[in-house]
C-alpha cells in the first residue's frame, strides 16, 4: 500500500553516513542516512526520515541537515 503526498518543508542531511538512532535497549544504535532521504523535524528535536521504511528518533545536529523549502 502507498499514499501520493507531497511536503513542502522538509531536512535532508548533508552528508551520506551513519547517524545516532538510540533505543532504550541500545543506545548507540545507528541508521544509514543518504543525501535524498526526507527527513522531517520532530517536536523534542528529533527526526523522522519518510523515505524507506519509516524511522523516527533520529539524532542529529543543526551542521548536519540542510533545510529544504519546496516550491
Amino acid at each position: 500500500m502507498g499514499y501520493n503526498y507531497k511536503l513542502d518543508k522538509y531536512y535532508v542531511v548533508k552528508k551520506e553516513g551513519k547517524y545516532l538512532w538510540p533505543c532504550k535497549s541500545q543506545p548507540n544504535r545507528t541508521i544509514e542516512l543518504f543525501t535524498d532521504d526526507v527527513l522531517t523535524k520532530n517536536d523534542d528535536g528529533t527526526f523522522t526520515v519518510h523515505t524507506g521504511i519509516c524511522c523516527f528518533g533520529i539524532c542529529l545536529k543543526k551542521n548536519q541537515v540542510k533545510f529544504i523549502l519546496g516550491a
